[in-house]
């Protein structure tokens, strides 16, 4: 079996190729052209199927996280988002975000994660960072991250954080994360790898 077409900048082979189950995965939009070859002592025959990858589609958060969830990473592309929220999105229980995941976030909107019961969890790696983003890649687009939970078992690492800072959070404080421990209040921004607080990556805006 081999991948005779595919766009012209992708980069992606078939995997186990000579194997009963080859697999690949789309890495862009467009054509991928398969054939496949069956052999035996009769002689071969051959056959070819057209596989079109079109752009996924963003799983809208509608409701509060109010029981123990789990956001996969959903999109291979760190470049589209897994998930969109349109409206404001409070976390009353656990929050595990797994590494790679993109939530965008619409005009003005905020994420809260709240004290009794709220938990956040969103440890990404180096090479597949978490991303709250606003669906525009407008400056000050969304509100913002404010965590209320004390929980020593919040985290924030290796992720980004961009385009927020719409509206004030917290006594006419502009920023795009506000995280409130022991009455101490850090203002995140994206990309500042080197300062971190029990797990919440963060730079003074």
């Amino acid at each position: 079996m081999g991948l005779h077409q595919k766009p012209a900048t992708s980069t992606i082979n078939l995997a186990n190729a000579s194997s009963a189950k080859p697999t690949f995965v789309p890495d862009q939009i467009g054509e991928y052209e398969i054939e496949l070859t069956i052999s035996n002592k009769a002689g071969s025959s051959k056959d070819k199927v057209m596989i079109t990858a079109t752009a996924a589609q963003p799983l809208a958060l509608k409701d509060d996280i109010k029981v123990k969830t789990v956001l996969e990473d959903r999109i291979a592309s760190p470049d589209l988002p897994d998930y969109v929220v349109n409206e404001g999105l409070t976390v009353d229980a656990e929050l595990t975000i797994k590494p790679g995941v993109v939530i965008a976030f619409a005009r003005d909107i905020s994420f809260t994660v709240n004290s009794g019961g709220g938990l956040i969890i969103a440890k990404g790696e180096p090479n597949k960072k978490i991303k709250f983003t606003g669906v525009e890649k407008t400056k000050g687009y969304w509100k913002g991250i404010m965590v209320y939970s004390a929980s020593n078992a919040n985290e924030f690492e290796n992720v980004e954080i961009l385009y927020a800072g719409s509206q004030n959070m917290l006594s006419g404080i502009k920023s795009r994360l506000n995280y409130l421990w022991r009455r101490q209040i850090a203002a995140g921004i994206q990309k500042q790898p080197d300062c971190v607080q029990r797990g919440i990556w963060y730079a003074l805006v």
